[in-house]
């Protein structure tokens, strides 16, 4: 889960609804048999959506691990439908 504030501009009829956010991933990762750790990023997110159909993309940075490890930066692009 990540608390996020978003800021979107309305959808008007042809221009698509598009909004900014940023938010706080939490990590959290097993550091042994009976211990997890966990670790703080910062989540930036645009979106752009219209009357059915959207789409978003985050991109995660976690500044407390190394810069040459897989985790340390993480792009989500999604597409979503409203009903």
């Amino acid at each position: 889960m990540t608390p996020r504030v978003e800021a979107a501009t309305p959808w008007l009829w042809l221009l698509p609804s598009l909004g900014v956010g940023v938010g706080l991933p939490v990590r959290v990762t097993a550091r042994g048999p009976t211990s997890l750790a966990s670790r703080f990023g910062v989540r930036f997110e645009l979106s752009v959506c219209g009357p059915v159909f959207g789409f978003v993309t985050s991109l995660d940075l976690f500044p407390g691990i190394d810069r040459d490890d897989d985790e340390f930066l993480r792009l989500t692009i999604l597409a979503q439908i409203s009903i």
